[in-house]
């Protein structure tokens, strides 16, 4: 493997969170080792549509300017760009697109069905994590402490006397409204009051037809980033970061707004509990399946009983993002966790041919 891998970095799509992607795959960009690896910038419109940066027609234009390439690149669709992307003789695509689409394992579909590796859990796994109603059900088969909870969809309220008191004696207040499949905290409100519970769902049904309804745990908040691919000699879990935010949750606000969250990492905790804040994201890593990498939210409660949240399966890439700050925090840089991230991939699909290059993608 004397040549360099062409990388295609995938970022934008057709969700909420299309700007933290496009932050996430600028900081990709940048910092992936330039001797190794090809890069191709990819750009998923919010209407679904592909750009894909041509440094051969375009050689003036920086990469990274994405502004200025887009506005004279063709945009495409889906079966025109992966051809495209085979034409450029693409060997791994990094995927830097969070939520709907990029994460929920669409996109990792549409790869797989045209033998494309890529970064990242595969298909049912990241849809799995990121439908947080099936990832809740799956935990608490397999043992792990997850906050009670009910779900509800529009035609499920017969009445609302009947729901309040479902809710309340299932639940309690405050209660947590999300919707199951949104990242970034987007779609999460707290429910303090019964007086409140139907304004927020009646703000939340337009987002998801579907609403899961959690007892709130209070106690710190902590995440923890795992490296490596599900049940391999390989797999790491980075040291814990302790979130502290003056929000009531560790919200789309606090986590992208300067200043509005404290995040230490390594977590001033024991080591005990350090040791097993880490077992429970590795395990949970595991269940579920995921590849390269994943964060694991939690809550610690006073006794330190550890309540897991949710699991993200395309952690944010930026400077100021947590799993790049824990890798920080066990002595990796921007450029060696990348190098990583690939590596597992490669690694990954090495599991079902013999060269992770497959001539499929050389024709």
């Amino acid at each position: 493997m004397g040549d360099k891998i062409n990388v295609a970095v995938l970022m934008g799509g057709p969700s909420l969170e299309y700007e933290v992607s496009l932050a996430s795959g600028k900081t990709v960009i940048q910092n992936i080792d330039k001797d190794k690896y090809n890069v191709i910038p990819v750009i998923v419109a919010k209407n679904a549509l592909w750009s894909i940066y041509d440094a051969q027609r375009y050689p003036e234009i920086s990469p990274i300017d994405f502004k200025v390439w887009l506005s004279c690149t063709d945009e495409l669709s889906l079966s025109q760009a992966l051809n495209l992307l085979i034409e450029k003789r693409v060997d791994l695509c990094f995927i830097a697109m969070h939520g709907s689409y990029g994460e929920d394992g669409t996109l990792q579909a549409v790869l797989e069905a045209h033998k494309i590796p890529y970064t990242g859990s595969r298909m049912i796994p990241s849809g799995i994590a990121m439908d947080k109603i099936v990832y809740k059900r799956i935990l608490l088969a397999a043992g792990i402490n997850v906050a009670n909870s009910i779900f509800m969809f529009p035609d499920s309220i017969e009445s609302e006397i009947n729901v309040l008191e479902n809710v309340s004696l299932q639940i309690g207040f405050p209660c947590v409204v999300k919707t199951p499949s949104s990242g970034s905290s987007i779609g999460v409100e707290i429910c303090l009051a019964r007086e409140d519970f139907f304004p927020i769902i009646n703000k939340l049904f337009p987002i998801d037809n579907r609403l899961l309804i959690e007892k709130y745990i209070s106690g710190r908040e902590f995440t923890c980033s795992v490296i490596g691919n599900a049940y391999s000699k390989d797999i790491n879990a980075l040291p814990p970061t302790e979130i502290i935010t003056q929000n009531a949750f560790f919200d789309f606000e606090a986590k992208y707004t300067p200043g509005a969250a404290k995040e230490i990492t390594p977590a001033p905790i024991s080591c005990e509990l350090t040791r097993r804040i880490q077992q429970t994201a590795v395990w949970v890593h595991n269940i579920i399946g995921c590849s390269g990498m994943s964060r694991t939210d939690m809550i610690v409660q006073e006794d330190d009983q550890i309540f897991v949240l949710e699991t993200n399966t395309i952690p944010g890439m930026t400077a100021q993002s947590l799993l790049p700050q824990a890798a920080s925090a066990s002595g990796m840089n921007m450029t060696q966790l990348i190098d990583k991230i690939i590596k597992f991939a490669i690694d990954e699909f090495g599991k079902k041919s013999q060269a992770v290059l497959s001539p499929v993608n050389k024709i």
